[in-house]
């Protein structure tokens, strides 16, 4: 089964404008603060989204990039780097296609206030731990690569010999247990 969103390309023309009107009237006692033009444009696009998937309990992830440097007090002026973490909305499949539009958009707010420090923190320590595996798995298959050719180097003699090779054939294998084996 191929994912029905890939079956289909479309074209949306939005107006923002009359989206997060039509959001503010529809609000009911949602604060008309939490329904930005952002956060209203999302809740649009995701329930059309959704619209577009077969009915299921599995859940959406909405992953919103979060700019900390916007947010008061959480990076200093002096700060250089990346201040960037992803925040993140949970809906199933169902509850995000028969969600009402100013709903969703109160929830992605709400995720984007509820992001702070610890966040950020939280988020960099995760991606120290990625780029560490990343750097531990380099090494550790640098080091496979170097024993597995050196010994190799040291056993060329007795391969060679344990298949009866001469003249050309012995060169080659002593290629293959030599400079080339550094290449796998």
């Amino acid at each position: 089964d191929a994912d029905p969103t890939t079956r289909r390309v479309e074209r949306l023309t939005l107006d923002p404008a009359a989206l997060v009107a039509a959001a503010r009237a529809a609000a009911g006692g949602i604060p008309v603060e939490k329904l930005s033009e952002n956060s209203v444009v999302t809740a649009h696009l995701w329930r059309h989204y959704a619209a577009a998937l077969p009915p299921s309990d599995e859940s959406l992830v909405l992953a919103c990039p979060m700019n900390f440097r916007r947010a008061d007090g959480v990076v200093g002026p002096t700060f250089f780097g990346n201040a960037s973490a992803p925040v993140f909305v949970r809906r199933t499949r169902d509850e995000v296609r028969s969600a009402e539009v100013p709903v969703l958009a109160a929830a992605l707010t709400d995720a984007v206030r509820g992001a702070d420090e610890r966040t950020l923190a939280a988020y960099h320590a995760a991606m120290d731990r990625v780029r560490r595996a990343f750097w531990d798995g380099l090494v550790f298959t640098g080091l496979v690569i170097v024993l597995v050719s050196a010994l190799l180097f040291a056993l060329r003699a007795p391969i060679a010999d344990a298949f009866n090779a001469e003249g050309l054939t012995r060169d080659l294998v002593y290629l293959f247990c030599g400079p080339l084996a550094l290449l796998w």
